[in-house]
């Protein structure tokens, strides 16, 4: 799998609301099913808004209160800081009912037919315009 192309890289991606490297790393799970499928994407995206919501409920925000949550891994306390930023509390509790609905939609609940990497595609457009 491409360090470059990968579901880390999608996330940060879409914390940072950078839409055109969002749509190129779905175009290249698109033509690589392997390196993200959708049923890998969802859960991901859905443990890491969690985080970035539980974060906005927190009192203490401090890089020691905050290193237990991310199992002491910087970059993605980092990365949940970047969603805090650029989100509003309503915009995360918007995604994560946005990632529900796509889940339910990726397996055929309200699904005209859509590709996975299309669903993918509407799903991040959606979260980056809460």
């Amino acid at each position: 799998v491409s360090k470059d192309y990968n579901v880390s890289e999608l996330q940060a991606a879409i914390s940072n609301k950078n839409l055109a490297k969002a749509i190129t790393i779905i175009q290249y799970f698109e033509g690589n099913p392997k390196a993200g499928p959708i049923q890998l994407v969802l859960p991901s995206l859905y443990g890491h808004f969690s985080k970035v919501l539980t974060i906005f409920q927190m009192n203490d925000k401090s890089e020691r209160a905050l290193k237990p949550m991310f199992f002491m891994n910087p970059f993605l306390e980092t990365q949940a800081m970047e969603t805090m930023w650029n989100y509003s509390y309503g915009g995360v509790e918007q995604a994560l009912m946005l990632l529900h609905e796509y889940n339910l939609k990726s397996v055929g609940s309200n699904n005209p037919g859509n590709s996975d990497a299309a669903l993918m595609k509407e799903l991040a457009v959606k979260i980056m315009n809460v």
